[in-house]
């Protein structure tokens, strides 16, 4: 299972983690390790960018429709995440200047206890997932 393939439907970490032949414990501490941010952070995180990407091309979607479209319960929760994410909540967006939906995350994996590097000394992904480029 690809995440990102999968950001418009319901996911949970078991679902992640049992596509990936591992455990949900193991699969969220290795995914952890590598991207610095849980598996569901990151699954928000890539939902709220969809979402602000498609405010920018359609300014005229319902709120609610988007907030449902994008794995929230309530048009409230999502504008909480939103504003979180971006500084600017969704009835706003897009603010004046520039806007980043996707800031970048440095992998904590020199801090990390439980990896185990691979072959070479170099950090092991679990299987369907990539590590970021060195």
């Amino acid at each position: 299972m690809q995440i990102e393939a999968c950001l418009a439907e319901p996911l949970s970490l078991a679902d992640i983690a049992a596509a990936s032949g591992l455990s949900a414990f193991h699969f969220s501490r290795l995914f952890t390790a590598l991207h610095g941010e849980s598996v569901m952070a990151y699954v928000r995180r890539r939902r709220l960018a969809r979402a602000a990407r498609r405010l920018t091309e359609d300014a005229e979607v319902p709120l609610v429709e988007l907030a449902l479209d994008s794995g929230f319960e309530s048009q409230q929760a999502f504008t909480r995440a939103f504003t979180r994410q971006f500084g600017v909540s969704p009835g706003r967006f897009p603010p004046p200047g520039p806007v980043s939906p996707l800031p970048a995350r440095r992998p904590r994996l020199e801090q990390s206890r439980h990896h185990r590097p691979g072959p070479g000394g170099r950090p092991q992904s679990p299987p369907g997932l990539s590590a970021p480029p060195a």
